[in-house]
């Protein structure tokens, strides 16, 4: 959130704020940091209060990655400089993989 004043729950271009690329911080090495996050925060959860009966309610973070490939199809088709930028910035959530 340091990195981009652009941030929110929401997906939608900022036109107000003269929404642009962030390639800085994080977004230098994967288009969605945030996200990444609190996935990371999700699965700490389970592993800090030694249960893995919560580690059902990570599995819906399945979610989020389907929410990153169709934000980043909303990005490319809205935001300019973002079809350029995915081919700079090829990964998504997690460096390598996806």
């Amino acid at each position: 959130m340091i990195s981009s004043k652009y941030f929110e729950p929401t997906v939608r271009i900022q036109k107000e704020k003269h929404h642009k690329v962030i390639t800085n911080g994080p977004y230098r090495i994967i288009r969605h940091p945030g996200y990444l996050s609190g996935i990371l925060f999700a699965i700490s959860i389970p592993l800090l209060i030694g249960s893995l009966f919560s580690f059902i309610g990570v599995g819906m973070y399945i979610i989020i990655i389907i929410r990153t490939w169709l934000e980043d199809n909303t990005l490319q088709k809205e935001l300019e400089g973002y079809e350029e930028y995915t081919r700079q910035v090829r990964y998504r959530l997690l460096p390598g993989i996806c």
